[in-house]
């Protein structure tokens, strides 16, 4: 399946089952989910797997109800990041500069 198919079935899914969430709604979920995502890490690639899933699902479904095209979003980001300079932080993530 491709990831426009997926997308499509996603926000589907997202107006059918959730017929009253908001965009806010689905970013304070996508918020938890990403927490349990963290967490997950030490579970295994099969429960890291699913929590990905979650958060990738409830970010689609915010970006659907906020009017946010994602590909066209993450299209243009991507441009931005390649741009930048990154410096490795105490805790191990990255920051640009």
């Amino acid at each position: 399946m491709t990831l426009d198919r997926l997308t499509d079935e996603i926000v589907a899914h997202g107006l059918k089952a959730f017929p009253e969430a908001t965009a806010t709604s689905h970013t304070i979920k996508c918020v938890q989910e990403a927490c349990e995502m963290l967490r997950a890490l030490d579970e295994g690639d099969e429960a890291f797997a699913e929590e990905c899933a979650d958060v990738f699902v409830t970010l689609v479904n915010a970006c659907e109800l906020a009017g946010v095209h994602l590909e066209a979003a993450l299209e243009a980001k991507l441009e931005k990041l390649k741009a930048r300079t990154w410096e490795k932080q105490a805790d191990g993530t990255y920051q640009h500069v």
